[in-house]
């Protein structure tokens, strides 16, 4: 699957079509999404919490920033108007050049920290906003609960 999202951002790149483009984008995220999925449902049937896990729950977690991060840059290409970055507001297109920003705001509104500088505008940017926070604060409530547990089980029968 990884090979396949390669060339489709390689095409994409290449021939500068949009709709391959838009592709590109969702091929990038249902392959961040894939990950993410497998990596927790690794996480969930580990009977002891090792190194290995602790590190997979926090790989889990980047690359499900990153794939919201990529998700927002899809929004931001569909319509550029649906979030407050200073760079569309002077272009009337968004490229992948700007991909830091989107990963910026990404992980800020994972994290809930909200600085504010970025604003999503649209309904649809403001419902993706809280599906990423609410999806960033429910992640690691979860995991951790699962972890203390599993470690916590793991100390009591020794």
């Amino acid at each position: 699957m990884a090979i396949i999202v390669i060339l489709i951002v390689w095409v994409s790149d290449a021939l500068d079509l949009y709709i391959l483009n838009t592709l590109s984008f969702l091929a990038n995220i249902l392959f961040f999404d894939l990950i993410v999925v497998l990596l927790i449902l690794q996480i969930a049937n580990s009977k002891t919490v090792t190194l290995q896990v602790i590190l997979e729950s926090i790989n889990a977690y980047l690359m499900l920033g990153l794939s919201f991060s990529i998700l927002i840059a899809l929004v931001c290409v569909i319509d550029p108007g649906a979030f407050s970055f200073k760079h569309l507001a002077t272009r009337a297109e968004s490229t992948i050049s700007y991909f830091s920003d989107y990963t910026y705001y990404g992980f800020v509104t994972l994290t809930t920290l909200g600085y504010g500088d970025i604003a999503p505008l649209t309904p649809v940017a403001k419902s993706l906003s809280n599906f990423i926070s609410i999806t960033g604060q429910l992640y690691v409530a979860i995991i951790i609960a699962a972890l203390v547990s599993k470690y916590l089980g793991q100390k009591n029968s020794n």
